[in-house]
């Protein structure tokens, strides 16, 4: 309620009642990735959007390189999610604009990678308390870490892994049983192609010389 005087006296049309209505800041919302895999279809949400052509979103590579949303979805009368597919391995920056205000928390440092580009070699059958080694080159799947576990009858075993310079790995791990082993590797929480690897593992004395 709004009350004027003037020269102590009350203005005619006094108290005037006002609404004050709170305007809610357009904003980041929902489970933001800070990973995303090349060439797949990636998303984030924005909240308390009032009107669509006030936004302005640029997607931007670390060459420099610009993509467009590929959609832009409304859930709901102010939410929307925004849809884009990255084209480059490195990080993108997703900068928002709403209006004449940059959108808190922005611009987004999303990075990109491919686990189909990290490689396995030399991976090969074993004997039983011997050492079994392989390589695994990660050099073209872009930035991340990778996840790699060996297991026998759902028992996992000690892995060793040694870095040899540019993204590239051996991995050596002593089997102590004539089974399959299971050799399984994700880049950035993700199975990599062939993952799960069969090793297949022998007892030297049951192997006969021809």
């Amino acid at each position: 309620v709004i009350d004027v005087k003037f020269n102590g006296e009350i203005v005619p049309g006094c108290p005037k009642r006002v609404t004050v209505k709170q305007i809610s800041q357009p904003r980041l919302a929902g489970k933001l990735l800070e990973a995303v895999i090349l060439n797949e279809e990636a998303s984030f949400q924005l909240s308390d959007i009032q009107s669509i052509n006030d936004l302005v979103i640029k997607i931007k590579s670390h060459t420099g390189q610009e993509l467009l949303p590929k959609q832009i979805q409304k859930i709901s009368p102010d939410d929307y999610i925004i849809k884009w597919i990255p084209r480059e391995l490195g990080t993108y920056s997703i900068h928002v604009i709403y209006g004449d205000q940059v959108i808190k928390d922005t611009p987004l440092k999303i990075r990109v990678f491919d686990p189909n580009q990290v490689k396995v070699s030399q991976i090969s059958d074993g004997l039983v308390f011997k050492p079994n080694m392989f390589c695994v080159d990660a050099s073209e799947a872009g930035e991340g870490s990778l996840e790699i576990g060996i297991t026998c009858n759902g028992q996992f075993i000690p892995n060793q892994v040694k870095s040899i310079g540019y993204s590239k790995f051996e991995v050596n791990f002593l089997p102590q049983e004539a089974q399959i082993h299971l050799a399984s590797i994700k880049f950035n929480g993700h199975s990599i192609n062939g993952s799960p690897y069969q090793i297949r593992i022998v007892d030297s004395n049951l192997v006969k010389a021809n």
